[in-house]
């Protein structure tokens, strides 16, 4: 029975693996979140410095979602400039592939089943005795998380080498590239994360259900549904969210359509030039690649590219029904929800002022200095309420 693929067997090591990750995620989230915005401010000056800014916070968060989440909200707050936090959204699709490579180095070429016992004991004991909400927590969080990961994983990659043996795979080969990309997009879009998809996707090629051959355009459509996450995030909210939204789908779809269209000479390269035939660490360079191939291709256009954004989601006249800035962000994003909020209440003590001024027949530029100068530039609507 035990050499045996069984459906629930493998049903269960796929949520031992996923719930591994979500530890992992949580806990990463919860060392490192608290400091994001002073980092993003100080560190995202220049659309360069915003790609490497992302790069390194998605590579630690191990999430361009979450990431990408984050930016909209420090955008529709103000806390970002919008050709900055482009550069994060380039460097956050960079970061994400760090977690296709921490797989290959450590999940299959290192023996670590003699670490992940100790590792859920100690996180699985310490998350019930520590206190919720402290830096301790999210440690044995992250402890216990990485523990089922690798649990999860080594039990998942078993169970697929006996669906491998059992049964016949060979529907799942040579197939049109078009079918392989569709199913890496939409599967992402199910699961809302690229980085368990492409963990899945170098286990099955690990355990021999797929060929890298196959599991290349996987990871193209894998890329591109990810930007699902942002396009949903971005409903309801105003311009600057749908310009970063649009900036995200627009990159990934660019870079997907480059990476279909330089594939053979991609894996030549990999192939030939690196001197790479291992099919785990083909996959993981190929995903690096094309993603540093994309960034390349847009970071000397940001500019043009903002100016099309523009084009795409144009300003809205201001409403006095409505605020400008706190209706941007969503109430999960704290840092960015209190900067939403100062900037409010310093948006309506600006209308304010104005509203007296213009009785007064004052010129508002006279008095109002060039922090104030975007507010003050908004249209007196208001004054026809009171008419």
């Amino acid at each position: 029975m035990a050499d045996t693929f069984d459906v629930w067997r493998g049903a269960a090591n796929l949520g031992l693996f996923l719930l591994g990750m979500h530890l992992l995620e949580q806990g990463l989230q919860g060392l490192g979140s608290k400091s994001l915005k002073q980092f993003l401010q100080r560190y995202t000056d220049s659309p360069l410095k915003g790609v490497m800014a992302g790069t390194g916070i998605t590579a630690f968060l191990q999430s361009s979602s979450l990431v990408g989440l984050i930016v909209l909200a420090f955008v529709g707050a103000g806390i970002l400039e919008m050709r900055n936090a482009l550069g994060v959204i380039l460097g956050s699709n960079l970061g994400t592939t760090i977690t296709g490579w921490m797989l290959a180095v450590l999940g299959f070429k290192l023996d670590l089943a003699v670490f992940t016992e100790p590792m859920v004991a100690f996180g699985a004991l310490a998350m019930v005795f520590l206190p919720a909400g402290k830096p301790p927590h999210f440690f044995a969080s992250l402890l216990l998380g990485l523990g089922l990961l690798l649990m999860g994983l080594g039990a998942l990659t078993s169970s697929l080498s006996l669906f491998a043996e059992q049964v016949d795979t060979s529907i799942l080969r040579d197939q049109p590239l078009w079918m392989y990309v569709l199913g890496g997009a939409l599967f992402t879009m199910l699961v809302q994360s690229s980085s368990v998809v492409m963990l899945l996707i170098l286990s099955a090629l690990h355990a021999g259900v797929i060929v890298v051959a196959d599991a290349l355009p996987v990871v193209i459509g894998a890329n591109l549904g990810t930007t699902s996450t942002l396009l949903l995030g971005a409903l309801g909210g105003g311009p600057d969210k749908h310009r970063v939204a649009y900036a995200h789908f627009v990159f990934n779809l660019v870079t997907a359509v480059i990476a279909l269209a330089a594939l053979p000479l991609l894996v030549y390269f990999i192939r030939q030039s690196l001197g790479v035939e291992d099919p785990l660490f083909t996959l993981v360079i190929f995903h690096s690649l094309f993603n540093l191939l994309g960034i390349a291709i847009f970071l000397p256009f940001i500019k043009p590219f903002v100016e099309l954004l523009t084009r795409l989601a144009p300003d809205e006249q201001p409403s006095e029904q409505t605020t400008a800035f706190i209706q941007q962000v969503p109430s999960n994003v704290p840092d960015g929800a209190i900067a939403a909020v100062r900037k409010e209440l310093v948006r309506l003590l600006v209308n304010g002022l104005r509203l007296n001024m213009y009785c007064f027949e004052i010129h508002t530029q006279a008095v109002f200095d060039k922090t104030a100068a975007a507010l003050s530039a908004e249209p007196l609507r208001h004054v026809t309420v009171y008419e």
